[in-house]
């Protein structure tokens, strides 16, 4: 594991939307306890959601409050020091909730923290963390809810008569995913001709492009992180496959990592996404503006869900009235409906299992770029 030295904190004083500034500053700030992936495997989403809450933050302090403290670390993308940080924030910190974690396999291994301190998580995770703990909210959609379209995309095709499932067996989320598609599509009379699974840490998949590329699948599923969903669709094409297969995956491909390590190679693969930036709301049109100012490139899917964690944190804090602590704060989180955030259809909610609810995007690699599906 790497030195804590290595932890990048930052503790930052912000406001929360709607609170006047004069009754703020007379009350203790809210501890907000901010554990993403930031180096590691799962930096793709960690880095890029600190990114976008920081946006948020920075908005939020404009506003001219400061009643929130966020204290942001580094779990590196490992399971242990997600459940070193998470009861620090708990116990020495007093927070009254954390944002975060980045993955499901953190958030499932810190889950038991947040019951046994009755503290609310509002989770990034993929998976179906809720039914970890009772304080457990989920920011972005289950893989059965977020598969949904593109799984139904592939079966109205038509032309989609067998699937391979590639998938990272190493973590919940991606075998959900996985799934998710795969009982849909089933459901739908489309042949599974058979199901990989890999190790997040491979990057040798020479053997596995060899089988994909004799089995004449009609799409391959990937449900892996972005770089690996990369390296096997390269390495694919290079072992031959049928240029007509179609490579179809999870959000992990709205990530630009895969763009940038799957080059052209990755030309015409399609995908799920919760968030576009294409999207024409003004919510959006801000939002992007100021994440190019601010970072000189397009914020991706990742940044989104960072930048809607805070706006939802802010918003809690504002629901939970004076003094905010971890109850009224739990008791916040299930209030908020129809909240305008960059994601899917423009509102969120959270409903009573504590998951949330905003609509998804098919989108597709064309010319380099994303575009949405016809």
């Amino acid at each position: 594991m790497k030195t804590m030295m290595k932890n990048l904190t930052a503790i930052i004083a912000v406001a929360a939307t709607g609170l006047g500034a004069a009754s703020s500053s007379m009350a203790a700030p809210v501890v907000i306890g901010v554990p993403l992936a930031t180096t590691g495997i799962y930096a793709f989403a960690g880095a890029l959601q600190r990114n976008g809450l920081e946006l948020a933050l920075e908005e939020l302090k404009a506003s001219g409050n400061d009643n929130l403290k966020i204290i942001i670390e580094d779990t590196q993308s490992e399971r242990n020091q997600a459940i070193t940080l998470s009861n620090r924030l708990a116990q020495r910190d007093n927070a009254a909730l954390i944002i975060g974690l980045t993955s499901t396999v953190e958030t499932l291994a810190a889950a038991p923290i947040s019951t046994e301190n009755k503290l609310p998580f509002l989770s990034p995770a993929s998976g179906n963390v809720t039914t970890a703990g009772e304080y457990i909210f989920k920011v972005i959609a289950t893989p059965a809810t977020i598969m949904l379209p593109v799984a139904d995309y592939i079966a109205k095709r038509g032309d989609i008569k067998s699937v391979i499932y590639v998938f990272n067996r190493d973590n919940e989320s991606y075998v959900a995913q996985k799934d998710a598609v795969k009982n849909h599509l089933e459901s739908q009379g489309i042949k599974t001709i058979s199901e990989e699974g890999v190790l997040g840490s491979d990057t040798d998949f020479l053997a596995l492009a060899t089988k994909l590329a004799s089995r004449n699948a009609d799409a391959i599923v990937l449900a892996s992180t972005p770089e690996l969903s990369a390296n096997v669709i390269i390495q694919s094409r290079q072992a031959g496959i049928d240029p007509k297969t179609l490579f179809v995956g999870t959000p992990s491909m709205a990530s630009p990592q895969f763009l940038k390590v799957g080059g052209k190679a990755v030309e015409g693969t399609v995908y799920v996404s919760d968030y576009f930036i294409g999207g024409d709301s003004d919510l959006n049109k801000k939002f992007v503006e100021s994440y190019r100012a601010r970072y000189k490139e397009d914020p991706d899917m990742w940044a989104a869900v960072g930048y809607t964690e805070m706006q939802l944190a802010a918003e809690a804090v504002r629901l939970a009235g004076d003094n905010p602590d971890r109850a009224s704060l739990t008791q916040a989180l299930g209030k908020i409906k129809d909240f305008p955030v960059v994601l899917g259809n423009g509102n969120f909610s959270i409903n009573d299992q504590r998951l949330p609810e905003y609509g998804g995007f098919v989108l597709q690699i064309k010319d380099g770029k994303q575009v949405l599906v016809d």
